[in-house]
């Protein structure tokens, strides 16, 4: 059980192309992130955040439960799976918060 300690997965470029890939986060129980988001996924700078999993995860009384922010210059969120998520409890102003540029290419 994590209390209050926003768990914060970011990706910015640096050098070259860079992307996360392989983020794997099972089995939590996230309580009391009232001045914050509980989970949040942050693509930024030209970069992405792919092949990652979510399960089981229990979010109560929080801001934000999950919140997914992508920067609009060409970085990316993909490939991310999210499977039995349950948000629940009080003070939320979004279960699911996604900020940021979509594109799709055809």
């Amino acid at each position: 059980m994590l209390v209050g300690e926003e768990i914060n997965i970011r990706r910015r470029k640096r050098q070259g192309n860079r992307m996360s890939g392989g983020n794997y986060l099972n089995d939590l129980f996230l309580l009391n992130f009232t001045n914050g988001s509980s989970l949040k996924l942050e693509a930024l700078i030209s970069s992405g955040i792919a092949f990652s999993s979510f399960e089981n995860i229990h979010i109560r009384n929080a801001k934000k439960g999950i919140h997914i922010a992508v920067d609009t210059d060409g970085s990316f969120i993909n490939l991310v799976t999210f499977r039995s998520i349950n948000i629940s409890g009080t003070g939320f102003e979004h279960g699911i918060l996604m900020e940021g540029g979509l594109t799709t290419t055809d």
